[in-house]
């Protein structure tokens, strides 16, 4: 299991290049580090123990609408799992939801704990549930994007698996948001993967249009857990109505998104 990003969608100043690579840098850094000290922390045996990962984005996207201007962003995860199939963990990513000329919000850091549980529902069917509560970091005064989402996804046979997310206060507004996804991951070979996903956000008129979103993505992984993947993203139905509570319209067009990190 891993969250993998529960991000909200908010609309900040893009960095400039040399800050970018800098930063780039770091996360580098902080993921090779990771993974010298993770094969310590990992039980290869079983599921149970601790795991994790540290990656580089070099766009932030969270259903279909970028959360960090469409610049780079660092993410990490750490957690967990129980022999039984519970889990405990936090996630978290570098955000940007103010664009160049728009006031600021104080908030450059998405952090996100959650607690779930792993089970089988037969021998084909089994089915993963978890509670997360995203949190903003020091926001300046008046602004407030936390919010709790409880999601659920159900595996079946392989290949095939369908999701949901609801939550009663999306994004802060005090109002409903319902996500709807599903599709299906294939391995072609023991390194090499491919991932197919459409969603469907239904969001009440006061946060904004309903709208759907699809990703395509293949990811490569070499033994020693460092991962490359390449993802084409796009969203459908997505209006100016969004442009408060969700993201402007120019964070939600169809780009490729490359990942590079390390996972155990």
């Amino acid at each position: 299991m891993a969250h993998g990003g529960g991000g909200a969608c908010k609309v900040g100043a893009g960095p400039d290049g040399e800050y970018v690579m800098a930063k780039i840098a770091g996360w580098l850094a902080g993921a090779v580090l990771l993974g010298v000290v993770a094969p310590a922390w990992a039980d290869e045996e079983s599921e149970a123990g601790w795991h994790g990962g540290a990656w580089v984005v070099s766009d932030y996207v969270f259903r279909g609408v970028s959360q960090s201007q469409r610049d780079p962003a660092g993410q990490g995860e750490l957690y967990y799992r129980t022999e039984s199939g519970f889990y405990a963990g936090v996630w978290g990513s570098s955000v940007d939801f103010t664009a160049d000329g728009d006031d600021e919000d104080g908030v450059d850091f998405e952090i996100d704990p959650y607690i779930g549980w792993e089970f089988d529902l037969g021998e084909h069917v089994s089915a993963d549930v978890i509670l997360v509560r995203q949190v903003y970091v020091d926001p300046l005064p008046g602004v407030d994007y936390d919010y709790n989402e409880l999601e659920a996804t159900f595996y079946f046979g392989e290949h095939w698996f369908a999701h949901t997310g609801i939550s009663n206060d999306v994004f802060a507004s005090g109002e409903n948001g319902f996500y709807w996804s599903g599709g299906g991951e294939w391995a072609v070979t023991d390194n090499f993967g491919i991932r197919a996903e459409a969603g469907w956000y239904d969001l009440d008129e006061e946060v904004g249009d309903s709208y759907g979103d699809f990703q395509l993505a293949a990811t490569y992984t070499f033994a020693s857990g460092v991962l490359f993947r390449v993802a084409y993203t796009d969203t459908t139905s997505y209006g100016v109505e969004n442009d408060d509570y969700v993201g402007a319209r120019n964070q939600a067009g169809g780009r490729f998104v490359a990942t590079v990190g390390i996972e155990f």
